[in-house]
């Protein structure tokens, strides 16, 4: 990779938002396609899990948490994030933000059947047998909700202007 290129808060969300924005054209091609045949389920539950662990990130970046801990990067973060869900909705809930912690604590039991399945890989590699994970179409209203509850806390550093989903100041944006 070239250039200056930094992730942080500001780039975990907008990457969430984009993921989210996939796994919802995704799913919608799949439910017109066949509604009662769940095709592309594998792929779109792994962009609403990774929408979901990148939004969950964005916060925890915001408030402090270094993005080599959050990935689980050093030796010394055995305890980090990395790709476990449940890890990073207990650490929003433990930080009590107000809205969004009560949100993800609502929310914890879909997070953690979504976390069996999405921790594991079990998304990208699929074996034979049946998944069990949250359904689709309200998981997907409980991720905007999050990306929706998540902004105005990556925001405050950044301000307005921050580029957040396309946004450039001029009251264009996707929210």
């Amino acid at each position: 990779m070239t250039g200056d290129s930094v992730e942080n808060e500001q780039s975990l969300l907008t990457d969430a938002w984009e993921f989210f924005m996939a796994a919802s054209e995704l799913h919608v091609a799949m439910i017109s396609k066949d509604p009662e045949r769940g095709h592309l389920f594998g792929p779109t539950s792994y962009l609403i899990g990774h929408s979901l662990e990148l939004v969950m990130k964005s916060v925890l970046a915001a408030k402090g948490c270094e993005i080599s801990y959050l990935k689980k990067l050093r030796p010394h973060h055995n305890d980090g994030i990395g790709h476990d869900l449940d890890k990073a909705a207990k650490r929003i809930v433990d930080l009590n933000l107000g809205e969004l912690s009560n949100f993800v604590e609502a929310n914890r039991e879909g997070i953690a059947e979504l976390n069996l399945c999405y921790n594991s890989k079990r998304f990208e590699y699929t074996k034979s047998g049946w998944i069990k994970a949250p359904h689709q179409a309200s998981f997907l209203e409980f991720l905007k909700r999050l990306i929706v509850l998540a902004k105005p806390i990556v925001e405050k550093r950044y301000g307005e202007r921050s580029g957040l989903f396309g946004y450039s100041g001029t009251g264009v944006g996707y929210f």
